[in-house]
């Protein structure tokens, strides 16, 4: 597997195997943190137009962003904005910055396998919600988090955990846990892999 050009630790995967639903590792951030990643045109389009600008580029195409998510340890930044004409409300678009400059574009979906996603995320949240970050290690039976994330606007913690081995659902499968201004975890939500051009982001 290729090594991720930074942008993009939630975001992109190779294409996901047909029926099987056997999926490869994430290539960014925004795929972790966010979602599935879609294969889409629109991405690809305007993808060109972004490469290498400014958060206020962003801005200007999507309008208000509904989440930025920082990386303490790196300069590296996440900003999240919903999609217009989505009426369920789980597509995203995902602008992944490196040193204030655009680095990637993800569009992503949560929830991609349905109700396997949904069981294992709820038993999860029974185990976990209300926990702090060392319990929720503990009841979770994690491994060190796979990535440590700070909300720009609170500075709340927002730890990812690689949960492949601890998960019968099919493919890999990321745990994401956000925490409020006490670190007791107020949301659970499983992310699998899905479709992107970027390259895999282990060892990054």
């Amino acid at each position: 597997m290729k090594r991720f050009e930074i942008a993009g630790l939630i975001a992109g995967l190779m294409l996901a195997a047909g029926g099987a639903g056997c999926r490869a590792l994430p290539s960014s951030y925004a795929m972790m943190v966010v979602g599935d990643i879609v294969s889409d045109i629109d991405v690809k389009d305007r993808q060109a137009e972004l490469m290498g600008k400014t958060a206020t580029v962003a801005d200007a195409m999507f309008g208000k962003p509904s989440a930025i998510l920082v990386d303490p340890r790196r300069d590296r930044r996440l900003i999240v904005y919903p999609v217009k004409g989505d009426l369920l409300g789980k597509k995203r678009y995902v602008v992944e910055l490196v040193e204030d400059r655009i680095v990637a574009l993800s569009k992503t979906t949560e929830n991609i396998d349905g109700a396997e996603d949904i069981i294992k995320a709820a038993a999860l949240r029974d185990k976990l919600l209300k926990r702090t970050p060392s319990e929720c290690r503990r009841a979770g039976d994690f491994d060190r988090p796979a990535l440590v994330l700070r909300d720009q606007n609170t500075w709340n913690l927002v730890h990812v955990y690689d949960v492949r081995n601890i998960t019968n659902l099919r493919g890999a499968r990321y745990c994401v846990l956000k925490f409020d201004a006490d670190n007791r975890c107020q949301e659970v939500k499983l992310v699998g892999v899905a479709a992107s051009t970027k390259d895999d982001p282990a060892g990054a």
